[in-house]
């Protein structure tokens, strides 16, 4: 028993945001998410492009199609509010400069080499803003074609994995810089 390490007192968690999981991180709280709920999470996207597959072979009634891809865009909206919303914090934080300079380069370079990735005509984009705006657009143009053959859906699929990628990886970025500066 005296052998046991006592661990520091943690800040109580103050949410900020409609994600609980990011506050907790934020402000330095060790968060795991359980493996199951990765998995669950990773089925739910696969079920949800599934669904969208299947509008190709079966005929389902238009309003019911609508609704899903509706959802999608939903989706879009908060992925892309949420990256925003993290690189954003990022490019506010005093601290560190050096360390927020370098993580706010790598990101940009990430998220343009994303959008380049997902653009027909490639990517225009120089600032992290531009790259974000290219691929939503690209994203809801998608979306809200008319076309219905797997290969757009298998591409539209595509897009929706690399602006999760992108959420997680600004988040992962602004949770690198609160801990280097906390540090």
């Amino acid at each position: 028993m005296a052998d046991s390490k006592r661990t520091p007192p943690v800040p109580p968690l103050r949410v900020t945001s409609l994600n609980p999981l990011r506050d907790a991180q934020t402000v330095g709280h060790a968060v795991a998410t359980p493996r199951t709920v990765e998995d669950a999470k990773a089925t739910a996207l696969r079920h949800r492009y599934q669904q969208l597959l299947a509008d190709v072979a079966a005929a389902e009634s238009d309003a019911e199609r609508e609704i899903r891809l509706a959802s999608l865009l939903v989706h879009l909206g908060h992925a892309c509010d949420a990256i925003a919303g993290d690189i954003t914090t990022l490019a506010k934080g005093a601290d560190g400069i050096e360390r927020r300079d370098e993580l706010l380069g790598e990101i940009t370079t990430e998220l343009v080499t994303l959008a380049d990735l997902s653009s027909a005509r490639g990517a225009q984009a120089t600032s992290w803003r531009d790259a974000l705006a290219e691929l939503r657009a690209t994203a809801e143009s998608m979306v809200k074609s008319n076309a219905r053959d797997a290969a757009h859906l298998a591409a539209l699929d595509l897009i929706f994995e690399r602006i999760d990628h992108a959420e997680r990886r600004a988040n992962k970025t602004l949770v690198s810089y609160l801990g280097y500066i906390s540090a």
